[in-house]
């Protein structure tokens, strides 16, 4: 698979690529749980710049017919209820199996969320069915008037075979109506 190791405003100093890595394998594992109970391939963890884990959550739109109920904008609401605030502390950073979608990085932007780590980009979720909008996570912060650590790839091959095993269901095609 063509990968696109996306990496923009990056410090060094942050948060380490073997924590990342330590983080993103604790998010595949949740995600394959979500999977064996019948959800798409996606999980998310919010995380504390010291390592506590605020949230950890799979895709849960299947189960509740309720489209918003993406594993980044449940994590991200599990974390808010866990520090019981609106705005998450700068050093959080959301983890994320696969590169978060226009939605999803709305929701990231608007809490405070200025890190993000994720698996599989989104190309690799748009081959596997699953709709991005051809559009990177990292167009949105500007409209929040914000700037994001966003690093991409982080153990993308884990990520990305989860999404190909599981593609996106098709929808059944539209009945020609009976009168036509």
């Amino acid at each position: 698979m063509t990968s696109r190791l996306l990496q923009l405003h990056a410090k060094s100093d942050l948060i380490d690529r073997p924590t990342l890595c330590r983080w993103m394998r604790v998010v595949i594992d949740h995600c394959r749980r979500g999977v064996a109970q019948g959800q798409n391939p996606f999980a998310a963890a919010v995380y504390a710049a010291d390592g506590k884990q605020l949230s950890l959550e799979f895709n849960e739109v299947r189960r509740t017919g309720r489209p918003s109920h993406h594993a980044e904008v449940m994590a991200i609401d599990k974390a808010c209820l866990a520090i019981g605030g609106f705005e998450l502390r700068d050093g959080d950073w959301l983890v994320t199996s696969g590169e978060p979608c226009p939605m999803c990085a709305a929701t990231a932007a608007s809490v405070g969320i200025r890190h993000i780590a994720f698996g599989a980009a989104k190309e690799t979720i748009e081959i596997a069915g699953y709709g991005q909008l051809g559009s990177g996570c990292e167009k949105i912060f500007p409209f929040f008037g914000r700037e994001a650590n966003i690093i991409g790839g982080i153990e993308e091959d884990d990520c990305a075979k989860l999404l190909v095993e599981n593609p996106a269901p098709r929808s059944p095609s539209p009945k020609r109506s009976e009168r036509g």
